[in-house]
């Protein structure tokens, strides 16, 4: 006897399979996004998206928290959202898993949103009052905790590709962000910052590339501490490859980084960009300046390191170590 969409409600632990929601192949992307939302509103903890392109036309999907939404593989489910509006596809609020997939955002024109957004305004955990301070309030971002997004591809952001506000406890394992197309970045990490104020902290990003983004950077980050970034490729972004301002305790190892600004003309940027920083180090890896200018810049930073880099190059000339504006040995 086949499962109906009722026997999602009624066994516990039953994955909902977004094909048996109406979702195909070949059906409009509003019946795709409808069979999407109504697969997200069954009360399943997991929800599948079968192997083959979906195209799907709509608002943005919210993802309840504590849910698994994973496709057949990363290259071999493919998801083609068209927000109805400048808006994100998806966002993910608390305890959630993303895998196993490609999403690609096929908004029209460059905007403000993008691909997938980690925030959350209403989980109950969220506190209400820090020091006077709701942080449940838009203006402060709420909180996004304990996601993991593994094995994607996120592909034309129409801002960004992943945005993420006032994380907390997050991986980001084997992702390949590219060709976000305004002038945010393919990976985007920001904490609100301040007295009484959420920031982000302790998010772990393992692999993945995050390039070619049309107007921005490949990673940037505000306002984090505490974060790992282990073998990273950042390369052809018009803006930094990874670009820091105001975060302390940031690790980053075993990156190649190279050739970003690539895609425009030189505006002076570097491959990695640290301002106002606190307790940088980077070690490890290959880091390559492009058309002479800087590989590492740091402005306002203190405590840092930059050791055993191989293959550091400044200018066409390779150098061991940079002692730059803040720089230690």
């Amino acid at each position: 006897m086949a499962l109906t969409k009722a026997t999602y409600s009624m066994i516990d632990g039953a994955v909902a399979n977004i094909a048996d929601f109406g979702a195909s192949t070949t059906a409009s992307g509003a019946d795709n996004h409808a069979a999407l939302v109504a697969a997200f509103s069954s009360g399943a903890k997991s929800v599948f998206v079968p192997e083959g392109t979906f195209n799907v036309t709509g608002a943005t999907i919210t993802i309840p928290d504590g849910t698994e939404f994973y496709g057949a593989g990363q290259y071999a489910t493919t998801i083609n959202f068209t927000p109805s509006s400048d808006a994100d596809c998806f966002v993910l609020g608390w305890y959630i898993t993303m895998r196993d997939m490609t999403v690609i955002d096929g908004y029209a024109s460059a905007g403000n949103y993008g691909t997938i957004r980690l925030q959350s305004l209403t989980n109950s955990e969220i506190p209400t009052n820090v020091g006077g301070n709701n942080w449940r309030d838009p203006a402060i971002g709420g909180l996004s905790y304990k996601n993991v997004l593994r094995n994607l591809v996120v592909k034309g952001g129409h801002n960004y590709n992943i945005y993420g506000v006032n994380v907390a406890y997050t991986t980001i394992d084997n992702v390949r962000a590219v060709l976000s197309r305004n002038t945010s970045a393919n990976l985007s990490i920001w904490g609100k910052g301040g007295v009484n104020m959420p920031s982000s902290t302790s998010v772990r990003i393992y692999g993945g590339e995050f390039t070619a983004s049309l107007a921005g950077s490949g990673i940037l980050m505000k306002n984090t501490s505490v974060c790992v970034l282990t073998g990273v490729i950042c390369e052809g972004n018009y803006g930094y490859g990874i670009r820091m301002t105001d975060c302390s305790q940031i690790e980053i190892s075993s990156a190649y980084i190279e050739n970003n600004f690539a895609l425009g003309a030189p505006k002076g940027d570097g491959d990695i960009a640290s301002v106002n920083g606190n307790q940088i180090y980077i070690h490890g890896g290959f880091i390559l300046g492009n058309n002479s200018e800087n590989a590492v810049i740091a402005t306002g930073s203190t405590h840092c390191t930059l050791a055993g880099t191989a293959h550091l190059i400044l200018g066409g000339v390779e150098h061991t170590l940079s002692l730059d504006n803040g720089w230690l040995d």
